[in-house]
């Protein structure tokens, strides 16, 4: 007769990610997070030209405007140009990556030539798409320009928060669990939000708009979340 402990089915932990899977989990998610901010910016700008908000230039003034708040906000950077002239090599790149030449030849099989009649028919459509793909990596290299700043912002917030918390541990303060599930969880959300809206806005913004309120919520949600974390590990 078998013991009681042999019917016992083993308890087991939670399953461990490949090393490799998280870096590619994180690839997966931004790619979908940019496709998904180009998508956007598309049909809100073809909704301001359906309803005559804005013509037709609409998305190369913004992307002007941007560059021009870039080389406003950002005068130094770690390249050997000045941060507005890599945003407009970063946009020409683009546009030439997603805009193919389509030459209907005289030697073309008629199924070519259908497809290439198709493409032309809808090349003004595609170029709007293009356009607002243009904007999202200049904004893209625009956050990218402000990590630094999180990052500082992340480590004075931090700091701050584990010197409240070690002062609450002496003097017998009170832990709130709720409140620190809920700080470290508006961690992500600012971090994915604010991204989203700015790359998918579609006028043109003054980035610190965008970034120093993020960045301010950013380092409060950094701090509450230190400053709760319970006091014996």
């Amino acid at each position: 007769m078998s013991s009681k402990t042999d019917s016992v089915p083993e308890k087991r932990g939670p399953s461990k990610l490949a090393p490799i899977t998280v870096p590619l989990k994180i690839i997966l998610q931004v790619s979908s997070y940019l496709v998904a901010s180009i998508i956007i910016g598309t049909l809100i700008d073809y909704l301001g030209m359906w309803l005559d908000w804005w013509d037709a230039s609409h998305q190369m003034q913004v992307l002007a405007k941007d560059i021009g708040y870039l080389g406003e906000n950002f005068t130094m950077s770690i390249f050997a140009k000045p941060p507005a002239e890599v945003a407009i090599e970063i946009s020409r790149y683009v546009q030439r990556f997603m805009t193919p030449s389509i030459y209907i030849g005289h030697q073309d099989f008629f199924f070519l030539r259908f497809v290439k009649a198709a493409l032309q028919f809808v090349e003004p459509l595609w170029q709007n798409l293009v356009y607002s793909a243009m904007t999202v990596a200049v904004r893209c290299f625009i956050i990218a320009m402000s990590v630094s700043f999180f990052i500082i912002v992340f480590i004075v917030a931090a700091v701050d928060g584990l010197v409240e918390r070690e002062l609450r541990k002496e003097g017998g303060g009170v832990e709130h669990s709720q409140l620190y599930h809920h700080s470290k969880a508006w961690i992500g959300r600012v971090l994915v939000v604010s991204p989203i809206i700015y790359l998918s806005w579609p006028e043109t913004i003054n980035p610190s708009i965008v970034i120093l309120p993020a960045a301010a919520s950013f380092g409060l949600a950094t701090y509450m979340t230190f400053f709760t974390f319970k006091k014996h590990l």
